[in-house]
């Protein structure tokens, strides 16, 4: 079965179709302290759908549990989220995308010796969270096997090249979400601040996304305060 666009009735055909004949499990995860990861139970070819996140929609301004907060996924409208099972549900062994790992984590240090002070941007911070946010975009997508299909809801995986029998299926999150998870938050809302700046520049040019990181890491504009 492939699948690169969906409409509402070939979403619950494929989600019928995988339930019925999964192709992944759920396993102890290959990555250190990663917990639990999805793996490949058959060769899947690219552009086969593989899975689909499950789970219960929700508006985007709801509060969510700080344990399910790793398992949400904000849809295409921009509206809705879906809180992904953190347990598998029976009778639905493929809707398990929301267990899928990330291959690479940045390597966004945090400050040790700056005041908690959330006005202040670092310029020496602001760059190192760009060139952590340039390696990140390359070795996340090199390590990528699996990507939702846009616009599907619920989200249905599928995979971006062959995968083998195996196989641990891995997805970048985004660099939001990594930032947003360092509990400093001088650095949390500095990098909050430059993930805007780069979407800005980013959105002006057609550069590669690793590209528009480095350009802002050599970048002389980068400010002391948050305006």
């Amino acid at each position: 079965m492939k699948a690169l666009s969906m409409n509402s009735s070939q979403v619950a055909l494929a989600i019928r179709q995988l339930d019925s004949s999964p192709v992944v499990n759920v396993g102890q995860s290959r990555l250190n302290n990663a917990g639990r990861g999805v793996f490949a139970t058959a060769n899947i070819l690219s552009s086969q759908a593989v899975c689909y996140y499950h789970g219960r929609h929700v508006p985007t301004d709801t509060p969510i549990p700080e344990i399910e907060e790793q398992y949400t996924l904000t849809l295409d409208d921009g509206m809705t989220k879906i809180v992904g099972f953190i347990v598998p549900q029976r009778g639905h062994p493929s809707g398990v995308a929301q267990l899928i790992n990330e291959a690479f984590k940045p390597r966004l240090d945090e400050p040790v010796d700056q005041p908690d002070n959330e006005l202040s941007i670092d310029p020496d911070m602001a760059r190192n969270v760009c060139r952590a946010m340039a390696e990140y975009f390359f070795e996340s997508r090199r390590r990528m096997n699996v990507a939702p299909i846009p616009g599907t809801n619920p989200p249905i995986f599928c995979a971006v090249r062959n995968i083998r029998v195996g196989e641990e299926l891995y997805w970048p999150y985004g660099c939001l979400y990594w930032i947003e998870r360092v509990t400093h938050r001088t650095f949390v809302n500095s990098g909050r601040w430059i993930y805007h700046m780069f979407l800005e520049h980013n959105s002006d040019t057609d550069d590669d996304p690793e590209d528009t990181w480095l350009r802002l890491a050599n970048a002389n504009y980068i400010p002391t305060d948050a305006v």
